[in-house]
């Protein structure tokens, strides 16, 4: 049986080379004709599946979630040229189709809505006659089609916006025009701006009017007092008052501070969110992380600001802060009363360099007891021995994070998926403030 097909090969292989040719091209022809023919019949097949149906939107109607009214848009509306609501989520959406009598629709499970081109999961329009409704909502199924579509539109200025529905399969239906299912989007409408603003003015109010109340923000312990309040005529005359006693305001914490910050970017992003996308769950693990590190960092952080002497003997601490400043008093009357003398003692300014020396003793004793604030910055960068590359450190990527959060905020309508190794580092920078902070206290 497979003599004949070798001596068919060999002979063929025997044959000129032309002809040999001629076979390859006849062959090669032929599957380019069959190739032709299969396309063409499916080509014929898809125009005939959507022939038998030929779908098209001649109107979109709108129901605002704030409204109970829909009304027309576009070309197609009845009131001509009363101007449409903008479409925002939460909104309503009815189309209404032309078709031939004998056409049907697909069911109602398999009818998805299209925004831009892009299917949004988990609506599926009701069918009531030539009218296809859906209430456009966001949720975890079609979150990430939210973010495609959000990011290509601004958000605080309407824009027009393509919306249509369309089966799970990939067909979406045309407008009879092109203008017909085009809308106004308006991410933020009047009522939900002025929430947001009014929201986020009275977290603000809360915050200012409670760091001016209990200065919430700063280290704990006690006040510094002002030398330069106390009356020094009061230790030697009864008759004047000891004046009152002022106090310099202990310095800002870091901990406490960066606290503040993953704190309001949290609150003011949730609340835009909420106006501009109805949603609650707008949380991510990634914000309790952020919120937990710094609370565990505050916890810390307070813990060793309070074990310290100062702080553990609040009592004892005051009186030497009161015999201190009554020393700086003394020594500055001891001043007056040398350079007010006459005839002047001959070692008059040994004396003077002497009851100098004495104030300032007192000063740096003062300041051993309970640092001051010298300014914010200067505060969240120097520890007790001056400027600590730690605290810059964890002052930088806190900026760096804070950034990245409001941009996924503001472009995505999202709140950002935080990498892990960036999660990492915050972590690695707040355990280093606590450890150097924790060795600066048992060195003390």
């Amino acid at each position: 049986m497979r003599l004949p097909r070798i001596e068919s090969q060999k002979s063929e292989m025997n044959a000129p080379m032309p002809i040999i040719m001629s076979i390859r091209k006849r062959q090669l022809l032929a599957f380019i004709i069959c190739l032709t023919a299969f396309l063409a019949q499916q080509t014929c097949t898809l125009a005939s599946a959507t022939d038998a149906t030929p779908i098209t939107i001649s109107a979109v109607r709108i129901v605002p979630h704030s409204e109970s009214v829909s009304v027309a848009s576009g070309k197609n509306t009845d009131a001509g040229s009363q101007k449409p609501p903008p479409f925002a989520l939460g909104s309503r959406i009815e189309w209404t189709i032309e078709k031939p009598a004998d056409a049907a629709l697909p069911g109602s499970n398999t009818l998805i809505v299209y925004i831009d081109h892009i299917p949004l999961p988990n609506i599926h329009p009701s069918v009531l006659g030539t009218v296809i409704a859906a209430d456009i909502t966001r949720s975890s199924e079609n979150k990430d089609a939210w973010v495609k579509i959000l990011s290509l539109h601004p958000k605080f200025t309407a824009s027009k916006i393509n919306i249509a529905f369309g089966t799970t399969g990939g067909i979406e239906y045309p407008g009879k025009e092109r203008e017909t299912t085009l809308l106004d989007l308006q991410l933020i409408d009047g009522w939900d701006y002025f929430l947001f603003i009014g929201l986020s003015i009275l977290v603000t109010w809360i915050i200012c009017y409670l760091f001016k109340k209990y200065a919430f923000l700063r280290a704990s312990g006690l006040d510094q007092p002002k030398v330069f309040s106390y009356n020094p005529l009061s230790l030697t005359n009864p008759a004047h008052p000891p004046g009152k006693l002022d106090y310099y305001k202990r310095p800002f914490s870091l901990a406490r501070v960066q606290m503040l910050c993953w704190l309001c970017v949290s609150v003011y992003s949730f609340l835009f969110l909420l106006a501009a996308l109805q949603d609650y769950h707008t949380l991510t693990d990634q914000v309790l992380i952020l919120l937990g590190i710094g609370g565990g960092t505050l916890a810390f952080g307070t813990m060793l600001d309070v074990s310290t002497p100062a702080n553990l003997n609040p009592s004892a601490t005051s009186a030497k802060f009161l015999a201190l400043v009554q020393s700086i008093a003394a020594s500055e009357l001891a001043i007056a009363a040398l350079q007010a003398a006459a005839p002047q003692p001959p070692n008059v300014r040994a004396l003077l360099d002497q009851e100098q020396l004495k104030i300032e003793q007192s000063k740096s004793a003062i300041d051993g007891l309970m640092p001051r604030s010298e300014s914010l910055f200067a505060d969240l960068i120097n520890d007790e021995n001056g400027p600590a590359i730690h605290r810059v450190q964890i002052l930088i990527w806190t900026l760096v994070v804070l950034v990245v959060f409001l941009y996924s905020v503001v472009t995505t309508m999202t709140m950002p998926q935080l990498p892990t190794e960036l999660l990492t580092l915050i972590g690695i920078s707040n355990g280093t403030y606590v450890l150097v902070k924790g060795a600066n206290r048992i060195g003390q």
